[in-house]
């Protein structure tokens, strides 16, 4: 089941995770100092983490796979709104061209394949909404990651975030 998985997943990474966490930061091993971050950080987190297995039930586990590999796009598009990042021109223009890749591939995939239903399907349309959500959840993710990465220790935001996720 769904749950027993995700239980597993955080359950079983928490006591190396401590015990790491306790060893290079000992008595602060827990301490945050951005708080709304890292919240926003775990339920990124958990809704792309959804969201992705959601999209593997409705899809193809390629065509899922593939809309996986957008996430560099949505972060390029996130990153100035988000995190005030400088994204230049051509990047953008580059980001512009991979989407409509994505598109094409979407297309491609739900047209030619002789096992895949027709886009006009609606649990393939949801099932494509869940992949992109995935990514764009994910995104923002990684997102915040790099700003808690500026102020608070990896094995820190990671004890929380899998904390967070087997309760």
């Amino acid at each position: 089941p769904f749950f027993t998985i995700l239980l597993a997943r955080y359950a079983f990474c928490l006591p190396l995770l401590f015990a790491y966490g306790v060893w290079q930061r000992g008595t602060r091993v827990l301490a945050i100092s951005n708080w709304k971050t890292l919240t926003v950080r775990i339920c990124t987190g958990m809704l792309g983490l959804f969201s992705w297995f959601g999209a593997v039930i409705y899809l193809d586990i390629s065509l899922a796979a593939a809309l996986s590999q957008t996430m560099p796009i949505f972060i390029t598009i996130l990153a100035p709104f988000v995190i005030a990042e400088k994204v230049g021109k051509h990047r953008l223009a580059a980001v512009f061209i991979g989407f409509l890749g994505v598109l094409v591939l979407i297309w491609q995939e739900t047209q030619m394949s002789p096992q895949m239903p027709s886009i006009s399907n609606p649990s393939l349309g949801f099932g494509i909404a869940l992949g992109l959500a995935s990514t764009l959840f994910a995104s923002v993710m990684f997102l915040m990651l790099r700003q808690l990465g500026k102020s608070n220790p990896p094995v820190t935001t990671a004890l929380w975030y899998n904390t967070a996720g087997m309760v």
